[in-house]
């Protein structure tokens, strides 16, 4: 079955696109057909996975997800992206159309590609959000199977994350699926344990995996570099292998670069 999990925060900065990006791209070298949806008018998913030919693929520029919320299927706007094992439907200025979208339309979208379907077209559906609480953030947390909040350990990671909670609990109906990420991670920094100890006392939810600061994330993302088996990748690499076996609930380790 697809399993459709979405990267949310209220906050930016926090990690979320790069976390999403280092999942599909592990889910990827193991083999695992992934979708990407870029929800995000940032657009930084999009210029991650988007291919170089681009404009060839899509010549009328109507290859995105503002144009595939507004028709009867999902999977017809979706794109090769430049990873393999990934395709990408594209984020698009026009999303600020559809604030009043609404919140069940992707997730109808995504049941119906898959009850049209015996062989489903993908094993994993990944959805970054934009940094905001509206319609399109409601719309992506219905669609999802499973909910990621990325936080670092700061006072205002913490409050976002209460006022967050609240709204999950009241508005959506799954705060159930609903975890949190620890991002930035440092074992060295002591000062970091009172945080930890405090999201632990409100936030059940806390995944088991912390993501470590490093400066292998920026260059993943700002330099499209691969997580290899050298040596300075290996406490990244090993995280996001743990998240990813964490949050599917199989042993995600690929031996090939990610």
């Amino acid at each position: 079955m697809i399993k459709t999990i979405t990267f949310g925060s209220l906050k930016g900065g926090t990690g979320k696109t790069s976390t999403l990006v280092l999942v599909a791209r592990c889910l990827a070298a193991k083999g695992y057909k992934v979708l990407v949806i870029d929800l995000d008018l940032n657009n930084s998913t999009s210029f991650t996975f988007m291919p170089d030919n681009i404009n060839e693929i899509d010549k009328n520029g109507r290859q995105h997800i503002a144009a595939a919320l507004q028709s009867d299927t999902l999977y017809n706007f979706a794109v090769p992206s430049n990873t393999k094992n990934i395709d990408l439907i594209r984020s698009s200025l026009y999303l600020v159309d559809l604030r009043t979208i609404s919140t069940n339309r992707l997730k109808n979208l995504i049941r119906f590609e898959t009850e049209k379907s015996a062989d489903s077209k993908y094993d994993y559906i990944l959805i970054d959000q934009p940094p905001t609480y509206d319609n399109i953030t409601l719309m992506a947390n219905e669609a999802s199977d499973l909910i990621v909040t990325p936080v670092l350990l700061t006072q205002f990671d913490y409050n976002t994350s209460l006022f967050l909670r609240g709204k999950l609990k009241t508005e959506t109906s799954k705060y159930e699926n609903w975890k949190l990420l620890i991002n930035g991670f440092i074992e060295s920094r002591k000062s970091l344990d009172d945080y930890v100890a405090l999201f632990s006392s409100q936030f059940p939810n806390i995944l088991k995996t912390r993501l470590p600061w490093t400066t292998q994330v920026k260059n993943c993302i700002d330099r499209r570099m691969l997580l290899g088996h050298a040596k300075e990748n290996e406490k990244l690499r090993s995280a996001v292998c743990s998240l990813c076996s964490e949050i599917t609930g199989i042993t995600v380790e690929p031996e090939e670069a990610f």
